[in-house]
This record gives C-alpha cells, sequence and structure tokens, in this order.
C-alpha cells in the first residue's frame, strides 16, 4: 500500500492534519484557520466565490485582496466565528467582470496607441519624399485615426476601473456590516482592521461608506473618537413607516368616497 502524499502546496491545502494544524508545514492554526507561517488556508470559510478553491488571499492592488488560486476579488475576515450572509458574492463577481474588462480596453488602448505611432512613423517617412501639401495633410488626418479610438478605448477603460471600485467598495461595506452584526456592540475602526485584515485608513474608509448610505449607527464616544454599531433601530423606523403609508391610503380613499358622494348629488 503506498503512503499517502503529503500536500506540499500551501495555495491547494484542503482540509487541517488531525489535531487541527497545518498539514502542510505541521503550524498551528489562527482562529481564521489559516497557517501563519505558510499561508496555507481551510476550512469551507476560506472558500474563494469564484473559483470555489478553499486557499488564503493574498493583498494585490487595485483589487485590494485577491484569490491565491484564481485572483478573484476577495474579503477577509480573521474571525471564524462572524457569520458572513453572503451577500458581497454576488458584488464579488461583478467587481472581477469590471476588472477584466477594464484590463480588455487598456489592452486594447495600448495596441492601437502602438499602431498609431507605427502608422504615423511611416506617414512621416513618406512625407519626406515631398508628396505635396494636399496629401500630405491627408496623411497626417487619416493617422488621427488610431489616436481618437485608443483614447475612447482607454477612457472606457477607467470607466470600468471606477465601477469596479464602487462595487469593491459595496463588497467591503456589506462585509463589514456582517461584522459589525456579528459583534453586537459598538466597534471602532481599529477593532475593524483587525478582524478584516487592512489598515486604519482602509477601515475608516470602509465605515465611511456604511455611513453614507445609512447601514450603520455612528457615535462619537467620550473619547472623540468615532464607534460604529448596527442596531434594531433601523428596523424599528422602517417597521413603523409602514403605518402612516397604510393611514394615508386610508384618508386618501376617504377623500374620495366623499368626492364621489358630492358628486352624486343633483345640482341646485
Amino acid at each position: 500500500m503506498e503512503p499517502e502524499s503529503k500536500v506540499t502546496n500551501p495555495v491547494l491545502s484542503g482540509e487541517p492534519a488531525p489535531g487541527g494544524r497545518c498539514k502542510v508545514c505541521g503550524g498551528t492554526l489562527s482562529d481564521s484557520l489559516r497557517c501563519e507561517q505558510c499561508g496555507a488556508a481551510y476550512g469551507v470559510k476560506n472558500r474563494c466565490p469564484h473559483c470555489r478553491a478553499i486557499a488564503d488571499i493574498e493583498a494585490a492592488d487595485p483589487l485590494r485582496f485577491r484569490c491565491r488560486v484564481c485572483g478573484g476579488p476577495r474579503v477577509p475576515v480573521d474571525d471564524h466565528e462572524v457569520v458572513r450572509t453572503g451577500r458581497e458574492v454576488p458584488v464579488l463577481k461583478q467587481a472581477k467582470k469590471a476588472h477584466v474588462t477594464r484590463a480588455a480596453w487598456a489592452v486594447a488602448a495600448g495596441v492601437l496607441g502602438g499602431f498609431g505611432v507605427l502608422s504615423l512613423l511611416t506617414t512621416l517617412l513618406v512625407i519626406a519624399f515631398g508628396p505635396g501639401l494636399l496629401a500630405s495633410v491627408t496623411l497626417l488626418a487619416a493617422n488621427l485615426v488610431p489616436f481618437v479610438v485608443a483614447a475612447l478605448a482607454w477612457r472606457k477603460s477607467k470607466q470600468h476601473g471606477r465601477h469596479r471600485d464602487q462595487l469593491l467598495d459595496d463588497a467591503w461595506g456589506l462585509v463589514a456590516s456582517d461584522v459589525l452584526a456579528h459583534a453586537g456592540k459598538e466597534l471602532e475602526a481599529e477593532d475593524l482592521a483587525k478582524v478584516m485584515r487592512i489598515d486604519l485608513a482602509r477601515a475608516e474608509h470602509v465605515l465611511a461608506h456604511l455611513s453614507v448610505h445609512d447601514s450603520v449607527h455612528a457615535r462619537v464616544t467620550d473619547e472623540g473618537d468615532l464607534a460604529y454599531s448596527v442596531g434594531a433601530s433601523k428596523l424599528r423606523v422602517a417597521a413603523a413607516s409602514d403605518e402612516p403609508a397604510v393611514d394615508e391610503l386610508a384618508e386618501q380613499d376617504e377623500a374620495a368616497e366623499l368626492a364621489q358622494a358630492k358628486a352624486a348629488k343633483p345640482g341646485p
């Protein structure tokens, strides 16, 4: 009987070894089932939403964090007790699509620009032999076409890049709201930074994004820091907002009936 082969690739590590230790290097796993020594990851919570592989992530701009297997954007949470709703998954898939589309337009812009440069050099070489003023102007005007198309392609690339960044902000905000909901108490940007493996500036940006979209409560503490939380007050507001809507409809029906009654009365 052949001995079981040992997994030596920290990217595709599967499940941990017996005893909850890393089966790649034998190291101790963190609370997020991630080996700090070799970077191997375990457990379904480390499954990539794009390629479905159980793998760790790595920091990479402009996606912030990406899967070490497929390169798709992911959002880390270094707390295995946080229950992720998965609302960010479709948003991350859209962000990956926007990232690929942005790259395609950027490549197209570069290729067209390169053709434009070659065409311009050829045109200048032809003009050097003196084909005439009208012919020279016509050739130079024709050479503007690839540069114009390249500029349009580059503009499309920038648009998809901005769309990707907006989607990433939304995805990170959804995961951050899951972290806040799990905490059940106020958290500061420093606390969120530790859980989501980001620096303080990025954590403040994520929380500010949530606050702008009215997804969390922000409060200034006695120390002058901002504390964020997800409470039940928004649910109460939403429920209370339904009651005036019902009353308003009743008033409209009553007004309509009164108008019909007045219209049915014979004139003087």
